[in-house]
């Protein structure tokens, strides 16, 4: 009896082990749920607009626009993430600026590309589509850093580890002192590199600074926006 009171526990603790991937991200969203800001996080007081567009290869992609500003600005997630990621920034700029933000593929509302290709080129292409369909006269692209290169191959087709030093545009690094994904070296390497380039590092943020220091992003990105567009 003991040996198998013993295997039915090791069997469920395997079988809770098998299910935690399923189970922990449903926690987290109910979680999520019951944020305070979670109304702003859904966007029902911004007033989007819904954009169809195709990627290169056909996929489908979603993209939001709001604000009625002559100047554009694009806001682009990174890995695992959607659009809602910058609703602070479409909240707070949407007076001044068009605001668009781009959901790759396979991530919110976009696609999944019948190749199943999530090459970095291919998540460029998607950028390009993008930027191509509204035709801006001018922009400013806001990413982050994780998908810095993506920008680079949509924008200057160089490649990342050698086009630093030949963009011709200003550029702002706003990044977290506790980012993990990118940590403090490596962002000031990239700001050497780049000719133009402003960083401001908000202390006690990780990689998400957009939302953790959002008061202090949102003032040093419209800094940075109006030296760029008064200019």
């Amino acid at each position: 009896m003991a040996n198998t009171e013993k295997k039915r526990r090791a069997s469920r603790r395997r079988t809770e082990l098998l299910l935690a991937p399923v189970y922990v991200p449903a926690m987290l969203r109910v979680i999520d749920s019951l944020r305070t800001d979670q109304r702003l996080l859904d966007g029902e007081d911004l007033d989007l607009e819904h954009i169809k567009i195709e990627s290169l290869d056909g996929t489908p992609l979603h993209m939001t626009a709001c604000g009625q500003g002559e100047d554009a600005v694009f806001f682009v997630h990174g890995w695992t993430c959607n659009e809602s990621i910058f609703r602070f920034q479409q909240d707070h700029f949407r007076d001044r600026y068009r605001i668009y933000t781009l959901e790759l593929r396979g991530h919110g509302k976009s696609g999944v590309p019948a190749s199943l290709d999530y090459h970095p080129d291919r998540l460029a292409e998607d950028l390009k589509a993008a930027i191509d369909h509204v035709g801006p006269k001018e922009m400013v692209l806001s990413t982050p850093m994780t998908t810095l290169s993506l920008a680079a191959k949509a924008c200057f087709d160089f490649h990342y580890d050698y086009f630093l030093p030949s963009v011709d545009v200003p550029v702002a690094l706003l990044v977290g002192d506790r980012d993990k994904l990118t940590n403090r070296e490596s962002n000031e390497r990239t700001a050497g590199l780049l000719p133009d380039a402003r960083l401001r590092v908000f202390e006690g943020a990780g990689h998400c600074a957009m939302l953790e220091r959002r008061e202090d992003f949102n003032a040093a990105l419209e800094s940075f926006l109006y030296d760029v567009f008064s200019s």
